[in-house]
């Protein structure tokens, strides 16, 4: 499986309330359309009551720059090639910077593909 990660951040002035309401409302249903390709998509959103530097003793204090991860699972890289193609054409390309300026800060979106390994135990 091939995995894609992005890291969101609210446009300012939203509240996180409002930028949940709409990633989940008007964003997500727009990506599922023009996506068919997913096998999983999942956003999660930061709670900044629990921030921590670590589980160490003498952790510091840390504050993420972003307010959601978003994962997007693919069956292989040929369908995660697929996706690409219809999220980068002119038509769909255009829709979604559109959307994505109401609600995110697009200069601070971070959009990477990880290795993800199975469970440890």
């Amino acid at each position: 499986m091939i995995k894609l990660v992005a890291l969101l951040s609210r446009k300012p002035g939203l509240s996180l309330e409002e930028f949940r309401t709409y990633y989940e409302n008007h964003h997500a249903p727009l990506i599922c359309e023009i996506n068919q390709w997913m096998s999983d998509y999942r956003r999660s959103y930061i709670d900044f009551a629990t921030v921590s530097g670590g589980m160490t003793a003498g952790a510091t204090s840390w504050q993420p720059d972003f307010d959601a991860i978003t994962e997007v699972w693919f069956k292989d890289r040929e369908t995660f090639e697929q996706a690409r193609a219809a999220l980068t054409s002119p038509a769909n390309a255009a829709r979604i910077a559109q959307d994505e300026g109401r609600f995110l800060d697009r200069e601070r979106k971070r959009i990477f593909l990880v290795d993800e390994l199975g469970n440890a135990g």
